[in-house]
């Protein structure tokens, strides 16, 4: 008895296992959503910024992303870069990559978000 216990708890821990991989790459493969990261040795600081407009992202189906890098040590700032219009709320992913040149030794901080949306 005791071993079929063991076996439906390793059963039950890999299903759960299983789901839950599931559902992060679910999340990470759509969406509207912004991200950067630091290459080339700090010397380069990439941002993307993408929107979904079919799925409902702050009470609304966004129509156009921004991306923003500010570096307060030396007044730097891009204001925002934004991604192209989506011309209806379908489910066309849109998105835009930058790269601007950063100093390991400075912060670069970087924003994203939705400047327009088809229904607010």
């Amino acid at each position: 008895m005791g071993n079929r216990k063991g076996k439906l708890f390793i059963a039950a821990s890999a299903a759960l296992l299983v789901s839950l991989l599931t559902m992060g790459s679910a999340a990470a493969a759509g969406g509207t959503y912004g991200k950067s990261w630091s290459t080339n040795g700090g010397w380069k600081y990439v941002g993307y910024v993408q929107i979904k407009p079919c799925e409902l992202f702050n009470g609304g189906h966004p129509r156009v992303g921004y991306m923003r890098f500010i570096r307060q040590a030396e007044g730097f700032d891009t204001g925002r870069l934004h991604t192209r219009s989506a011309s209806s709320p379908n489910c066309d992913t849109i998105s835009r990559t930058e790269t601007i040149k950063d100093f390991p030794t400075m912060v670069t901080s970087f924003y994203w978000g939705v400047d327009k949306y088809f229904d607010k």
